[in-house]
């Protein structure tokens, strides 16, 4: 059993729509089977299909496990929290270089 959560947002940035991964969770006994992954791809496809141009998370800079699955994913990171905890992640999901607001 698991769960995804999104948030979406209008970008000033990218005058298109952005998906932020709120909550990933997997229960304990179903890790490691590719659940969690199949997850987020799941979500890949809800933001693609909302013309999202990036998705983007935060993880535990501790969690190696979880900073594992959204590197293999295709996320980097693009900011770290200055004496936190947390790693912001990113993923570009579509070009939107020719839009006018970019």
């Amino acid at each position: 059993m698991g769960l995804v959560q999104l948030r979406f947002r209008h970008s000033v940035w990218t005058g298109s729509d952005d998906a932020w991964l709120e909550d990933l969770w997997v229960r304990e006994s179903a890790r490691r089977t590719g659940l969690g992954r199949a997850l987020t791809e799941f979500a890949f496809e809800r933001a693609q299909a909302r013309g999202c141009a990036r998705i983007q998370l935060d993880v535990n800079a501790a969690n190696e496990n979880a900073k594992a699955l959204y590197e293999s994913l295709g996320f980097s990171p693009f900011q770290k929290a200055v004496g936190g905890n947390a790693l912001y992640m990113t993923r570009i999901l579509q070009d939107v270089r020719g839009s006018a607001h970019s």
